[in-house]
C-alpha cells in the first residue's frame, strides 16, 4: 500500500507543476476518475502521467 501512495504522491506533485490541484481527500478507489480527465487537458502531462497512473493501478488492484 505504500508504493500506491508514493505514486499518488508523485501524480499529485507533477499536477502542481502543471497548476493543478487534487483535494486532499482523493479515496484510493476513485483516485484514478479524478485524475485521468485532469490530464486529458494537456498531451505532455498526459505523457508523463499515464505509466504513473497504469502503475499505481495495477498494485492497488492486487494489492
Amino acid at each position: 500500500m505504500s508504493k500506491t501512495i508514493d505514486l499518488a504522491n508523485k501524480v499529485r506533485g507533477l499536477l502542481k507543476i502543471f497548476g493543478m490541484r487534487l483535494p486532499k481527500t482523493v479515496k484510493h478507489g476513485s483516485f484514478d476518475g479524478v485524475v485521468r480527465p485532469m490530464m486529458e487537458v494537456d498531451e505532455v502531462l498526459a505523457h508523463a502521467m499515464l505509466p504513473l497512473l497504469d502503475a499505481r493501478l495495477v498494485l492497488y488492484q492486487h494489492f
